[in-house]
């Protein structure tokens, strides 16, 4: 073989695995960097109820419980009780079942979302932060009340109403800001059990969602895989940017009910990620990869970093189980709700201004 043939192959062989690599799904060693980060106790399992949920709103820590009342407390950053607001129940001042929690476009005003109401309500915490008052509600329920898709996720921008959405007919939707859809988007893996329905496969891929401030983009982590897609949002269209598929739903169990066929995950099957949170600049995805037999699968220790463009990537490694996650715009800390080596819930802070600086 002459040397000019073998060149030719080493140059071929050299643009093959660099063009490959802009295609995040295949690119292994994308968040190779990894980083140990220590973290800082905030709130004590005695100074909460059972919160599940948590969101960062300038300088105000919202903590939403899942079944205790109060359903919303406020703490400062500094982990001091403020204030709890809001009711379980049908009234108008009172919400069914918290689906998200959002930070307003409207500077320090929380929205939340309630799940089966379909409803946004929008509350001023006030400038001392120990006020809470209901401002304006958002009411979609007749948008939605005939949608056979139940959004857990539903995001108000600046033009559009974005869900993470479950249809068969896209992983995104996309509606009008009066609640009327414009469309779905976003496709899903190929069926692994051809049985399935696809309603059922699209269940099966339920993910968390994070959405730019300006609205322009939007990130999926999946919850039993191990799937990071970015997408565009554009003249009403939904494109995909980029993605990072390191494995796909595996190990479900068949279950046949009549003429249909229904999926279950198994003890085998692998969860992928607990938790998505963003910034104008980065992307934070809180990383399982335990199997459901393991305990605490739905947690996650590997905190996956980067940006909107998928140029770089970095992971972040905790000696705590953490459940959600919020960050700070200006990426300097991580505030999570978390479980210690004793099983007690808590609240921890990192910081990782030192860790992020040269990605900004």
């Amino acid at each position: 073989m002459n040397l000019d043939f073998r060149k030719s192959i080493y140059l071929l062989a050299v643009i093959f695995i660099l063009w490959g690599c802009n295609e995040r799904n295949c690119d292994k060693d994308f968040f190779c960097n990894k980083t140990k980060i220590d973290y800082k106790l905030l709130i004590r399992e005695n100074q909460l109820q059972d919160p599940w949920d948590i969101l960062l709103l300038d300088s105000i820590l919202v903590v939403a419980n899942e079944k205790g009342e109060p359903l919303l407390e406020t703490y400062t950053l500094e982990g001091s009780k403020l204030t709890s607001f809001l009711s379980k129940g049908n009234g108008p001042k009172e919400i069914l079942m918290i689906g998200n929690l959002q930070k307003s476009i409207q500077k320090k005003k929380l929205l939340v979302y309630d799940l089966f109401k379909k409803k946004f309500m929008q509350y001023d915490l006030g400038s001392t932060s120990h006020e809470v008052k209901l401002d304006t509600t958002f009411n979609y329920l007749k948008q939605l009340e005939d949608s056979i898709v139940i959004f857990d996720k539903l995001f108000i921008t600046k033009n559009y109403i974005i869900g993470e959405s479950r249809s068969p007919e896209g992983r995104i939707a996309l509606m009008n800001q009066d609640g009327s859809l414009i469309r779905y988007g976003g496709e899903y893996p190929r069926k692994t059990e051809t049985k399935i329905s696809d309603f059922e496969n699209a269940n099966l891929y339920a993910s968390g969602i994070t959405v730019k401030k300006d609205g322009s983009m939007l990130a999926l982590a999946t919850y039993t895989a191990g799937m990071i897609d970015v997408y565009s949002i554009k003249n009403n269209s939904i494109i995909l940017n980029w993605n990072y598929h390191v494995f796909l739903l595996e190990h479900l169990y068949i279950i046949e009910m009549g003429e249909t066929f229904r999926a279950a995950i198994t003890d085998e099957t692998r969860y992928g990620y607990a938790d998505i949170e963003s910034t104008d600049k980065l992307v934070y995805a809180l990383y399982s990869g335990r199997k459901v037999k393991e305990k605490d699968y739905s947690f996650g220790s590997i905190i996956r970093i980067f940006d909107w463009n998928g140029s770089i990537g970095l992971e972040l490694h905790s000696d705590i189980n953490l459940r959600r996650i919020t960050v700070s715009e200006d990426n300097q800390y991580i505030y999570a709700i978390a479980k210690d080596k004793d099983d007690f819930t808590c609240v921890v802070v990192f910081y990782i201004g030192d860790i992020i600086k040269d990605l900004i």
